[in-house]
């Protein structure tokens, strides 16, 4: 379904707010239900004269659901630059930061990955060899998740 995203106007930067919409779609149905979403930006060239120009590399932080190292490892994963984890260190103690990161490194060391470049967005659709049986495979994953 095509949608549209506003709140980014000319000039925004890092911070600037955006509002992604479904376009047509019925979401009512929907439920409460989490997942990935692409989100390809384009300029239109409207305030830049820059006609269609593709906005490769954009920084993606994960906020929310991040409570325990295997949800952070994911988002990495995934391909964020950055996962914030605020609520697990105001439900945990600070002292909690430690676990987090341990739990990566441990993970890390595990898949002999030595550093974070080597898993940011190591299975994310951008770095798969087949994005078409990417995508295939996390539909499938989806829907069977939503067995009864």
């Amino acid at each position: 379904t095509a949608g549209t995203i506003s709140n980014l106007t000319g000039g925004s930067g890092n911070s600037s707010s955006l509002v992604v919409g479904l376009g047509a779609a019925n979401t009512s149905a929907a439920g409460a239900r989490s997942g990935t979403a692409q989100v390809l930006l384009t300029s239109d060239g409207t305030n830049s004269g820059l006609a269609n120009t593709a906005l490769p590399t954009q920084t993606m932080t994960v906020t929310g659901g991040v409570s325990a190292p295997i949800d952070g490892i994911k988002a990495l994963l995934a391909g964020a630059d950055a996962v914030q984890i605020v609520s697990a260190i105001l439900r945990h103690g600070p002292s909690y930061l430690s676990v987090m990161r341990q739990g990566l490194e441990r993970w890390m060391e595990w898949h002999k990955l030595p550093t974070l470049a080597e898993v940011r967005g190591r299975v994310s659709l951008e770095g798969a060899p087949d994005p078409a049986a990417f995508e295939r495979a996390n539909y499938i994953r989806v829907l069977q998740s939503w067995k009864c």
